[in-house]
């Protein structure tokens, strides 16, 4: 009888330490359950992009000068860690828009040149400050946009920040451009359908014009009607006058004149068309 009795205690000590050890478990496993979940909604918190800035301006509109060197700047904080800043500069002609923080977009006037620019960098931390260091080109001006975007160690990403960046450039020809009727006040054209349309103006440029186009594009940018103005001896100046387009249909278009100098500087100047019954 007493060494059944011990061989019971015993067993039930072994089932006891068994329970035990489950129980043990258990705890362990809710502890770090818990503890994931408690990660999981401090990490849900984006970044933040504090600052940005073009040459110490912080403003959502800049304007530079093509050709210069210029240093975007950004401030930047997370709760947990950052990871990856990322920049790009893309043209802000088609008056598309933007859901971000600062310049909204809807820019319809044409570029002269092409800028596109972009650039990555990592950042570590719960702040840092990281500087990008571009040049403008020589032969652009018109509208961009400087989009800033910031990544954190999971992947959320702070609010997107706009800058517009007006180009300003005295080395490409210079256009002054009149029409009949008259430019409305946000520098556009509304016509009635079948009516006309003339063009005068002036292009100018010390180097000298290589090529001088006077045209309209439909919504699709298909050239409708091009009249290119004859330049002799590649002249300083030209004047153009009486240039017509009529028989207008219903819809939307654009008026371009177009001015290239000998070095292959080449100036845009355009309206919008909106032509209705």
């Amino acid at each position: 009888m007493g060494n059944r009795k011990s061989g019971l205690t015993f067993a039930w000590i072994l089932e006891f330490i068994k329970m035990k050890n489950s129980l043990l478990l258990l705890i362990a496993v809710a502890i770090a359950l818990s503890s994931c979940r408690e990660k999981n909604k401090v990490d849900v918190v984006p970044p933040l992009l504090n600052l940005v800035t073009i040459d110490g301006d912080d403003s959502t509109s800049v304007t530079l000068t093509a050709g210069e060197n210029i240093t975007i700047r950004v401030e930047m904080t997370d709760n947990m860690g950052l990871n990856e800043l990322q920049f790009n500069i893309h043209p802000a002609e088609n008056g598309h828009t933007h859901s971000a923080d600062g310049h909204g977009g809807g820019e319809e006037r044409l570029n002269s040149g092409v800028w596109f620019d972009d650039g990555r960098a990592d950042v570590n931390g719960t702040s840092a400050v990281h500087e990008f260091q571009l040049t403008v080109p020589d032969d652009i001006a018109g509208n961009w946009h400087l989009s800033v975007n910031l990544l954190d160690e999971v992947g959320e990403k702070a609010i997107e920040r706009i800058v517009l960046i007006k180009v300003e450039n005295d080395n490409l020809p210079s256009l002054n451009v009149t029409t009949i009727p008259a430019l409305g006040a946000d520098g556009n054209l509304t016509l009635v359908e079948g009516s006309e349309l003339t063009v005068n103006g002036e292009a100018m440029d010390p180097d000298g014009l290589e090529y001088l186009y006077v045209f309209v594009v439909n919504s699709s940018g298909n050239a409708e009607d091009t009249t290119e103005i004859l330049l002799i001896d590649n002249p300083t100046g030209q004047i153009f006058n009486g240039v017509g387009f009529d028989n207008f249909p219903e819809g939307e278009f654009r008026l371009i004149v177009e001015a290239s100098d000998t070095l292959n500087f080449v100036r845009k100047w355009d309206a919008l068309i909106y032509v209705t019954e």
